[in-house]
């Protein structure tokens, strides 16, 4: 009966070993932390295809207010946004031109954004760069009078 005691001892003490090894295995030794904070990466990468070329208007000539096509913009946080704006200044007097990203989720309905250039009224020529929201955007122009002016708005979608 003794042995039988013995056995059933060492068999509970080898289940009760199993068991804490089973669960100290799962523990793992305590990670390293970095000498210092990790440099933050910049939420405006380089563009890597040519997909991210968003063409709003190219070398359209324009006589009244109105919109470009829109385009997609749902996989960018910011454009860089190169416009030209060339006037062609009738009897003296240039079309006075407000260039204004606007934004939509649904092509329908559309809210405004930066504006681009404000009564430009000379020849101009400028890339900045400037957040993009939701899905479409687009470029909304008004004119002060009938005279011809081109716009070109090509952007870098980043």
């Amino acid at each position: 009966m003794k042995t039988r005691n013995i056995a059933s001892m060492v068999g509970v003490a080898v289940i009760a070993l199993a068991l804490l090894f089973g669960i100290m295995s799962n523990v793992q030794a305590a990670q390293p932390v970095p000498l210092a904070a990790p440099t933050p990466q910049s939420v405006a990468g380089r563009s890597t295809t040519p997909s991210d070329v968003l063409v709003f208007s190219e070398q359209a000539v324009k006589t009244a207010a109105g919109n470009t096509a829109y385009v997609n913009v749902q996989d960018s946080d910011v454009v860089d946004l190169q416009w030209v704006i060339d006037q062609t200044a009738v009897a003296g007097a240039p079309n006075t031109t407000t260039l204004k990203l606007q934004f939509s989720n649904d092509g329908v309905n559309w809210v405004d954004g930066s504006a681009i250039a404000t009564n430009n009224s000379a020849d101009a020529n400028d890339m900045q760069q400037f957040p993009v929201f939701g899905k479409l955007a687009r470029v909304n122009y008004t004119a002060s009078n009938s005279n011809p002016f081109t716009v070109t708005l090509i952007a870098v979608g980043k």
